[in-house]
C-alpha cells in the first residue's frame, strides 16, 4: 500500500489535487486541526468517490512545525502498523 500524507492546515484543498488518480492500493491520510476542519461540499464529494482508503487523523497538539517533525515518525509508523 502507497500512502499519500497531507497536512490539511498548510495545504488545504490543493494538498487534495490529484487524488482522482488514487487507486485503491492507496491510502490518503489527512491531518487536520481545530484551525483546519472544514472542507468544501466539492472537496467532500471528490473524497467520497475516491478509490483509494481515506483515514482522518485529528492533530490535537499543535505546535509550530509539528507536522515537518512528526513526519519520519508518521512514515514509520505507517510502515509497520497499516491502517
Amino acid at each position: 500500500m502507497r500512502y499519500y500524507l497531507v497536512d490539511y492546515e498548510n495545504v488545504k484543498e490543493e494538498g487534495l489535487e490529484g487524488m482522482e488518480n488514487l487507486t485503491s492500493k492507496d491510502c490518503l491520510v489527512i491531518f487536520y486541526s481545530k484551525n483546519a476542519n472544514k472542507i468544501t461540499i466539492n472537496q467532500l464529494q471528490k473524497i467520497q468517490k475516491a478509490k483509494c482508503k481515506v483515514e482522518y487523523i485529528e492533530i490535537q497538539k499543535l505546535s509550530f512545525f509539528f507536522l515537518t517533525y512528526f513526519t519520519p515518525f508518521l512514515c514509520n509508523f505507517f510502515i509497520n502498523y497499516p491502517v
